[in-house]
């Protein structure tokens, strides 16, 4: 709804609106003022919901039942199982003792080894409960499956690499994905990425750096002189297939080939986009690099890594299958006409503009097209075209913004929405009750600060969002 420096989602809504002076800085301060409340809104709205329904660390009496019932029945059943190992183990023990006794005494003494032996497995048990109840895993069942999932690990694991992970990922993508050129005019990063890629350095280099590199991944193995020996050999064979491959068989070619220019970053990465310019594609090596770092530290074995993408791929299959759907429907009410005369009649209820039916527009428009870019398309030519007192287009291109927004909060064409629901198995009419009270105080605010337009009002918005906001964390509500 706070939409401000994302060029891609708002680059539509500028070129039809341009004629009003509209840039990417246009009420800015209305924008920031818009954002901040609506966070306040969600924040205040998931305490709310926490309190009443959370399961886990929530009052609610049968919450907590659920949670003691399942601890307990998983701590009941590892113990079950120690217990029944060790009578077997005793009834074991017994029976050698009692064939190899042949006196009274040894009988005695049979039995009174029996009897410390009992005493040590009553002992063993609480011992082993003890440590079960302490040092387990506790689970609880996952939402709308029959999966336990982890809800405290007990004993020390390594964090700062998760941490270390999260912010490398927070600021590259903080960085990659506001457009610096487009917003603010600024193209360091994109004369940063063209020194980079087009960076070239001799072939003798490039081969010497990789020997470097192949040296150290081999030190990091167990068996260090083997993983070398092999290492070497193949980045030797490899550079004389290179070599083959571009001068056949003419050896006094050797001296041109290392005196020739690579472009090194060209040859491993291709095209690379400057950071401002991104697209979710660019994540993809982003990723991959993280959960190789990660997979390294924890020492993730490589049959593991396979069995958890394939459970990922298997639990994604029916969000996958969710953004089919909505963008067929997309595609079908693009192709086809029925939208310009639903938004030609209720436009033409009023002869000059009116923020109601503007809004009532933009709301349809946003709930029949998924993409912000769309939903403009669909409406701003024939709008720009009846109405083209371009004093108002500044109130027209927030207006957008903020109805796509809330839409998106409720709508079933909604695609982030829509996939996260089908990924937690979260019911959509259970979603739409836990948060349409957002949604109607949201517009009535967007609708009351659209009418009044003024700068001032919206900055004092603003400061009531932070004093809020601080207000809940000093309060530990956050």
């Amino acid at each position: 709804m706070g939409t401000t420096t994302a060029y891609s989602n708002i680059s539509v809504l500028l070129s039809y609106l341009s004629a009003g002076d509209v840039d990417i800085n246009t009420q800015i301060g209305t924008r920031i003022a818009i954002l901040l409340i609506g966070i306040v809104g969600v924040v205040m709205t998931t305490l709310s919901y926490i309190k009443k329904h959370a399961i886990v660390g929530s009052n609610n009496i049968a919450a907590k039942k659920t949670v003691r019932t399942v601890e307990e029945k998983v701590v009941v059943e590892k113990t079950t199982e120690v217990e029944e190992k060790e009578e077997k183990e005793v009834k074991k023990d017994a029976s050698k003792t009692t064939k190899s006794s042949s006196t009274k005494k040894s009988g005695s003494k049979s039995k009174s080894s029996n009897k410390s032996g009992s005493k040590s497995k009553s002992k063993k048990k609480n011992d082993n409960k003890n440590d079960l109840v302490e040092k387990d895993v506790i689970v609880v069942k996952e939402n709308g499956t029959d999966e336990f999932v982890p809800t405290r690990v007990d004993g020390t694991h390594k964090v700062w690499p998760i941490v270390l992970s999260i912010f490398v990922m927070f600021v590259v993508l903080l960085l990659a994905f506001i457009p610096w050129e487009n917003a603010f005019g600024s193209t360091v990063f994109t004369k940063a990425t063209e020194n980079v890629t087009s960076l070239e350095i001799t072939a003798w280099s490039a081969l010497l750096i990789g020997l470097i590199i192949v040296i150290a991944c081999s030190l990091l193995g167990k068996n260090k002189r083997k993983s070398l020996i092999i290492g070497i050999c193949t980045y030797v064979l490899l550079t004389i297939v290179a070599f083959l491959s571009v001068y056949g068989f003419h050896m006094s070619k050797v001296g041109t080939f290392l005196s020739d220019k690579i472009n090194i970053f060209g040859v491993f990465f291709g095209t690379i986009n400057s950071f401002g310019s991104w697209t979710i594609t660019d994540l993809i090596p982003l990723l991959f690099v993280v959960t190789l770092f990660l997979c390294t530290v924890y020492k993730v074995k490589f049959d593991d890594v396979v069995d958890g993408f394939v459970k990922g791929c298997k639990k994604a299959f029916v969000p996958a299958l969710v953004t089919i759907l909505i963008y067929t429907v997309l595609v079908l009410v693009t192709y086809h006409p029925f939208q310009a005369m639903i938004y030609k009649f209720i436009l033409g209820w009023t002869t000059k503009f009116n923020v109601f039916t503007t809004s009532l527009v933009a709301i349809l428009a946003s709930a029949f097209n998924a993409d912000p870019l769309y939903s403009a398309q669909s409406v701003l030519p024939y709008f720009t075209s009846v109405f083209t007192d371009v004093t108002n287009y500044g109130k027209v291109f927030i207006l957008f913004q903020t109805m796509y927004g809330l839409t998106m909060l409720v709508a079933p064409t909604s695609l982030i929405l829509m996939i996260v629901l089908s990924y937690l198995r979260i019911p959509f009419g259970e979603w739409f009750k836990s948060v349409w009270k957002l949604v109607l105080a949201l517009l009535i605010l967007v609708l009351f600060i659209l009418i009044i337009w003024s700068n001032v009002f919206s900055y004092i918005i603003a400061a009531l969002a932070v004093v809020l906001l601080i207000v809940l964390a000093v309060t530990k509500k956050i």
